[in-house]
């Protein structure tokens, strides 16, 4: 079984080779984390998140860590892409079907949090629970969303700032700011830990990713019966077509 873990930070990936390692065996199952970076800076964002996405959504469950994320972005257009829903199947003459959208992950995710993602790090996980994609692992976030934008240098090359956004919702009034994101399963990840290599937040992420798929396993619906024109009505799902995804 492949599970996604999505990178968000270079000088993050190459450590974790050896925590990933020590997760897969911890689980005591046989899953094979696989890495992918997708980047949540703006410019790399904007012109290739889609494409990025696309490389990796048929690993069908992901691991996704905004820990040690420390923000600058606000990444919706990251959620839109994880929150992509099925639509339908193609049937090709040749080869196996196509699915819509060819860029969606369908299986389960959890995201990975902590007390050091902060600002556009806890704007992330706040979107990923108000839209119900899946649990957050780990430790509170910082809690930083007031902010300070548009404020031009001085003649002397100095600076003056001050708070000039908050988030608020219709529903909720003010949120986040001094308040941080709750994880739905804390798991404290400590410097000895660290140290061993390990990452008991990740490990933690891949058992219930796991039990997720044993409790809703992914179905491979049948292609239906290629209709007869003029006789199969509209709908009509007979199966055994000779064909499937």
């Amino acid at each position: 079984m492949k599970i996604l873990l999505l990178h968000t930070d270079f000088v993050e990936w190459e450590p974790k080779k050896k925590a990933i390692k020590q997760a897969e065996e911890a689980v005591m199952k046989p899953v094979r984390v696989e890495e992918a970076l997708v980047a949540l800076s703006a410019v790399e964002a904007a012109d290739g998140e889609d494409e990025q996405v696309r490389r990796v959504a048929e690993g069908g469950q992901v691991v996704e860590p905004a820990n040690f994320n420390g923000g600058g972005q606000v990444a919706d257009y990251y959620i839109d892409l994880l929150r992509r829903p099925h639509i339908a199947y193609w049937a090709m003459r040749y080869g196996d079907d196509l699915e819509t959208p060819t860029a969606a992950i369908q299986g389960p995710k959890v995201m990975l949090i902590d007390e050091t993602a902060g600002s556009g790090g806890d704007l992330l996980p706040w979107m990923f629970r108000k839209f119900g994609l899946g649990p957050l692992i780990g430790q509170r976030t910082w809690g930083g969303l007031v902010g300070t934008l548009g404020f031009p240098v001085l003649m002397d090359g100095g600076s003056v700032t001050a708070p000039n956004l908050a988030i608020w919702t219709a529903d909720e009034g003010w949120v986040v700011e001094n308040e941080g994101v709750p994880p739905d399963i804390e798991v404290e990840q400590t410097p000895a830990d660290v140290i061993a290599g390990r990452d008991p937040q990740l490990e933690k992420a891949i058992e219930v990713v796991m039990e997720e798929l044993g409790a809703n396993p992914p179905t491979d619906p049948e292609r239906p019966l290629y209709p007869v024109k003029g006789k199969t009505l509209r709908g009509t799902t007979g199966r055994g077509g000779g064909g499937s995804r």
